[in-house]
């Protein structure tokens, strides 16, 4: 009778549990149908021009970077602050990635282009680029910067480094000129590295310039602690200083000289997705430099690890070439040219056809040989995705549709597909101002073209049908989230003549492949930004948007809202309360709750052999008893801790740190010898430096450590006033 009764009061509860779920769905902004399932709409907002790059910063607020614009936007959509930028600089367009970045405080740090156009015009240069009859300004800046690239023109231009603070003032600007070739900016350490015009800057958080070197080829490699490697230009009228010698040159934090290494072989910039304009790439404590038929690996002080070599021409993957664990991905292109001094990579087609993927393990043994002639439109830590368009018809309303693949490279394997066909149609008439937001940047290119014809006085129409797929893909942590786009058009496309019919949806996927949710767009996605589980994202219309589903949350509250009634309501606490030390199973879980302090009901439940339900259950007894504490210092798991005032709340968030056997590591290492540098900590500990600097950079925030200068980087010493609580805590967790 007693396991009937049992049984009947755990279903019941399960369909409380989901009735209060559904509740929560619909009251959040959720809806289930047969074939969609929308995602909670963090916020969406109308833009103001083309969005060009997002930035996320540590309060969770974003900068957007636009069209003659820079917006600050809060974390619930709405418009902080913005700064308008006057049409002399420009920060960003469809070909080229804006060189900013924000500092720990919010600070953005932007580099502002020159508007060549109007600067030559002002000048009296010549600024008309003979050729097509038509070039959007993008363009026309584009192909004037390619022709007065390097010359005592372009070094005479006004080009500054912008710096904003987090409540929109503008903090300082600073002259710096690129004479028209790649900026990058970085920040480390509270300073702002800037590379242009083949120098290297370091600029402290007042504007100051600290140290400037030039000899600098290519936008270098920064480390965590703000050392820098560069790689010596090869200067000269037929590379243009784009050709690379395979001379590293390492600078101190302080920009003195370090040390200077020779590989003995051209290195060459590459465009790689992520590292556009950087040689040599930084990964995992490694300095790599690509090289014409294979790659060099460099430690940090400058010794080599490790050189291959292969029979024909190598490039770093262009997608990405290095994954979470370090591995090195590199495509041959065999029977392909061969790279010479003249020859720069991105301005050479290579045939993907007949080439492979090669993988590479940190010290340079093969991993994997993969035969790859796929065009990959994303990668991200090994898993790269493929898009196989579907053409649409001869109709404007049979819209083309496309199949996505994942693939595991190093399994050679195929992870998950899906198969996307247009939703709800939507209409348009095509004009200058949404063509760029509807179509693609073949056909916009084809729009214009045909469009200068016309404005020259031919007379081009419409004759038939054309159309168009994108697929833009972001991996997160867990979720992969996909912008779908499809269209038709009447062809050639003619402002205020041709119609466009067009459908498109923002898609999140598990690592399963399986479809979590799914909403409409009204143009194609532009940028896309994944934290923290949401997605941040533009499209062509202007509009700026977040999504996330929080199943969690919803879950948690579901619960919570049972055990109320359930216990509260019911008076069920009351009887669990006269029996408080009857029941074995709760007996056991306060035991070893006293025996292993900041316990996590998963250690619990796998330590004691018992369900997490039947776990979560006494805890929720022991805990509203008074018996337990509860501790949530680390926002990623609630720990659990003998409520007999044996720890204060100091201790208790110490120890729960100290549960994680990353942290506890740390903390033992400077326990034993305190002023350890980053690098020292992440070579003695064998982990990667970005885990480490996250690492510090958290037990900074908690007051836990100290974060000193010294010649030549950071050191890290625990704060002497908690030395004593830190050494009772690593014993008592360690017991």
């Amino acid at each position: 009778m007693g396991c009937r009764r049992a049984l009947f009061e755990s279903l019941l509860a399960i369909a409380a549990i989901l009735l209060i779920f559904l509740i929560y769905l619909m009251v959040s902004g959720y809806a289930f149908t047969t074939t969609e399932t929308r995602a909670t709409v963090k916020w969406d907002a109308p833009g103001n021009g083309t969005i060009y790059h997002l930035l996320a910063c540590e309060d969770g607020t974003l900068r957007a970077l636009m069209d003659g614009r820079i917006s600050a936007i809060s974390s619930d959509g709405s418009i902080l602050w913005y700064v308008d930028v006057p049409d002399r600089w420009w920060m960003g367009s469809r070909y080229f990635e804006p060189a900013a970045d924000v500092g720990p405080d919010g600070t953005l740090y932007v580099y502002l282009r020159a508007n060549v156009t109007r600067a030559a015009m002002e000048r009296g240069m010549p600024y008309a680029y003979a050729g097509e009859y038509y070039v959007d300004m993008d363009e026309h800046n584009k192909r004037l910067m390619d022709a007065y690239k390097g010359t005592e023109f372009a070094y005479s231009l006004d080009e500054r480094v912008l710096a904003i603070s987090r409540s929109g003032k503008m903090l300082w600007s600073l002259p710096l000129a690129t004479g028209l070739y790649d900026a990058d900016i970085c920040v480390r350490n509270g300073t702002v590295y800037v590379y242009h015009g083949q120098h290297e800057t370091a600029i402290d958080e007042n504007g100051g310039i600290i140290w400037d070197v030039g000899d600098v080829g290519a936008a270098p490699a920064v480390d965590d602690e703000g050392y820098v490697y560069s790689l010596v230009p090869i200067n000269g009228s037929r590379t243009n200083g784009r050709v690379l010698t395979g001379i590293v040159q390492a600078y101190y934090p302080n920009g003195t000289a370090w040390w200077r290494h020779d590989v003995g072989e051209l290195a060459y910039l590459q465009p790689i997705q992520g590292w556009e304009g950087h040689m040599p790439l930084y990964d995992h404590g490694t300095l790599y430099l690509a090289l014409s038929s294979g790659v060099a690996a460099l430690d940090r002080t400058g010794s080599v690890k490790w050189l291959k070599h292969y029979n024909s021409s190598t490039a770093l993957f262009e997608l990405g070439p290095f994954d979470g664990e370090g591995n090195v991905y590199l495509r041959c292109f065999d029977g392909a040219m061969t790279l010479n001094e003249g020859a720069v990579l991105w301005d050479t087609y290579y045939p993907v056809d007949g080439s492979r993927l090669i993988i590479l393990r940190p010290d340079g043994a093969e991993l994997a040989s993969v035969a790859s002639s796929t065009v990959y439109t994303y990668a991200k830590d090994g898993i790269a995705y493929r898009v196989d368009p579907v053409p649409g018809g001869r109709n404007l309303t049979e819209l083309g549709s496309a199949v996505l693949t994942a693939m595991d490279l190093k399994g050679n394997r195929t992870l998950w597909s899906y198969n996307f066909t247009p939703g709800e149609i939507s209409m348009a008439m095509l004009n200058m101002s949404n063509v760029k937001g509807l179509f693609l940047e073949g056909d916009v290119w084809s729009a214009q073209w045909f469009n200068g014809m016309n404005a020259r006085g031919f007379n081009v129409t419409p004759r038939s049908v054309s159309g168009n797929v994108g697929i833009k893909v972001v991996q997160g942590r867990d979720v992969t989230y996909v912008g779908f786009w499809t269209y038709c058009y009447d062809s050639p496309a003619i402002y205020n003549v041709s119609s466009v019919a067009y459908s498109g949806g923002l898609y999140a996927f598990n690592r399963a492949g399986d479809l979590l949710w799914s909403r409409p767009i009204d143009a194609q996605i532009g940028s896309m930004y994944e934290k923290d589980g949401a997605i941040y994202y533009s499209t062509g219309s202007g509009r700026l948007a977040a999504a996330q589903v929080d199943i969690v949350t919803g879950l948690a509250i579901a619960a919570a809202m049972y055990l109320f009634i359930r216990f509260i309501m019911v008076g069920a606490i009351s009887r669990a309360r006269g029996v408080i030390n009857k029941n074995d199973n709760r007996n056991a879980i306060l035991k070893y709750i006293v025996e292993n302090p900041g316990s996590t009901m998963y250690e619990i439940s796998r330590s004691l052999g018992l369900n997490k339900g039947t776990v979560r259950y006494h805890l929720f007894i022991l805990g509203i008893n008074h018996r337990i504490a509860v501790q949530r210092a680390d926002k990623k798991f609630v720990r659990y801790f003998p409520n007999s005032n044996s720890y204060s709340d100091e201790e208790q968030m110490l120890m729960a740190l100290l549960r994680r056997e990353s942290i506890r590591r740390v903390m033992e290492a400077l326990m034993k010898r305190p002023g350890l540098s980053n690098v020292e900590l992440s070579r003695e500990l064998g982990m990667p430096e970005s885990a480490m600097s996250k690492h510090m950079k958290e037990l900074c925030s908690r007051g836990i450590v100290d974060k000193r200068r010294m010649p030549g980087g950071v050191s890290y010493h625990i704060k002497e006033e908690l030395r004593g609580l830190i050494a009772r805590a690593l014993d008592q967790s360690g017991q």
